[in-house]
Formats: C-alpha cells, structure tokens, sequence
C-alpha cells in the first residue's frame, strides 16, 4: 500500500494504527523533514508539530473512517520551520482500516540556506518588517535589490547541476563580499538573490552597491577546464518612494529586474518612482 506512494512528489507518511507512530515516510517526505524514514519511525509527534494534540485528534479520528484537513507547523532536522497543510485520511485494505496516510502540502522556511550558507527568507522577511519599522518611525530610507544570474538555466542544462551549485556557492560569495556589514543578502529562489540594505542616505548609495555587485561579477568562475562568463542582472527599489510595504518594494524591485533583463546581461535598473525622483 504505501508502495504507492513511494514515487509521487507528495510528501506522504503512513502512521500504524495502534501508538500513531509514522511507519512509512516517502523520499518526498524525508527531503521536506530533512530526516530518513527509520528516524522518522522514532520520532513522536509532539517532537514534529507545533500542535501535536491537534494532529492525534485527526488522525484518531481517520481511524474511525474521516478524513481532515488541518494546517500547523511541523519543525525539521534542520532547523527550519514547515508552514504545512495536512491531509489526513484512513489507509483502507478492503473494507478495513490499517492505518492513517498524511499528506502534507508546505514549504520548509529555512533559518540559512544549505547550498550557500546565507541567511534564509524567513530572516529576510523579518529584516525587512525590521527596517519598515524603523524608516517609518525615523524616516529613513532602505533599499531592496533582487538580482538574477543570467541565463541559469542553460548553464545548468550545459555544464550539470553541479556546476550550477557551484556557480550559486560563488556568487553568493562574491556579492557578500561587497556588502556592509549591516546588509543582508540572502539566496530567495534557485538562481535569485535579494540584498537589503537597511539604511541609506539615497537612491545613489543602493547604485553604488549595484555597481559592486556587477563588477565583482566580472572575473570568470571556473569549472573543470571551463571558465565561465557569469553575469547579474539587479533591479532595485526604494522605501518610500518605490512602495511602503515588503510586498510593494517586492514588486517594485521584480518590475526593475525585468526591465533589466530585456535590454542585456549584467545590468541594473532603478524602479520607475526612484529613477524619476530629484537628488536630494
């Protein structure tokens, strides 16, 4: 029965039905929990998920035939959070119940990310509340810069996905380099990063840093007998003029990037309200 699931990308535990201790945990699974299957089977659940009394509840209660829905945290190896969404619902033989398949549907929100050792959204995501609430008390200004390794794709597909790890490792490295101390970079997609820079005179400053980071991209990154030309493109965006929230800032930087990548590699753009703005 839980052969079934083996394959699908659905993360799918299977909990025998006397002690509810997870029996079965497909690769999906481990790769979300961050933990193999044995060590899942030793593993209770008030160590796993944030509400264990909720989800003994459910999964009791698909014991007796029903089938749930219930959203809460489940916590991994690694110290990341899974915001999750479960399905929970009776594993049948026949007319029998044997057991209780839980599906979850969610993300780990990693503290760092594994590859490059930077800080993880969910930090980013806090940093950025952080600045919100000091710009708006002191009247500061903070920018966001999102930058895009061109053409990731194909590099990938050419040289391997080692390659493109490798390729990820040093330019993470080679942007933090070039960062103040109290900026945050931090790796928000496969190929993407997001800078924060929390305090800035004006829009010339967040340039400036741009600048750095293209230019730090100049020197080739070697493979094997292969040396790479890799470039970034950046769009950035400013808190006020550009948005005041992260969500706004967010979409203000994107449109920037885009704008970026439709005329060549290796540039940035400023967001429309930024570059129109005076020089203060």
């Amino acid at each position: 029965m839980a052969s079934l699931y083996a394959q699908t990308p659905i993360a799918t535990l299977l909990c025998e039905p006397r002690e509810l201790r997870i029996a079965f945990a497909n690769p999906a699974a481990e790769a979300l929990l961050a933990c193999t299957a044995p060590e899942l089977s030793r593993t209770a659940w008030p160590a796993l998920v944030s509400d264990a009394s909720k989800m003994e509840e459910s999964l009791r209660a698909a014991l007796s035939g029903n089938r749930s829905t219930i959203e809460l945290q489940i916590w991994n190896r690694e110290g990341a959070t899974v915001e999750a969404a479960c399905d929970v619902f009776p594993a049948r033989a026949g007319n029998d119940v044997v057991g209780v398949f839980v599906h979850i549907r969610g993300r780990a929100h990693a503290l760092s990310d594994p590859l490059t050792g930077l800080p993880g959204r969910i930090v980013l995501e806090d940093r950025v509340e952080q600045a919100l609430v000091t710009a708006r008390r002191y009247r500061y200004r903070f920018a966001i810069i999102i930058a895009d390794i061109d053409g990731f794709r194909e590099l990938a597909e050419r040289y391997g996905v080692g390659a493109g790890d490798w390729v990820v490792r040093v330019v993470a490295q080679r942007v933090r380099q070039v960062l103040r101390r109290s900026d945050t970079v931090v790796r928000s997609d496969t190929d993407r990063f997001v800078v924060l820079q929390p305090l800035v005179e004006s829009v010339e400053d967040a340039v400036d840093v741009a600048h750095k980071i293209v230019f730090a991209m100049h020197a080739p990154i070697t493979i094997d007998a292969h040396a790479l030309d890799v470039r970034l493109s950046l769009g950035i965006a400013m808190f006020p003029t550009d948005g005041e929230t992260r969500a706004d800032l967010t979409a203000a930087a994107n449109a920037a990037l885009r704008d970026a990548k439709r005329n060549a590699r290796g540039l940035f753009r400023v967001a429309t309200n930024s570059a129109m703005a005076p020089a203060t």
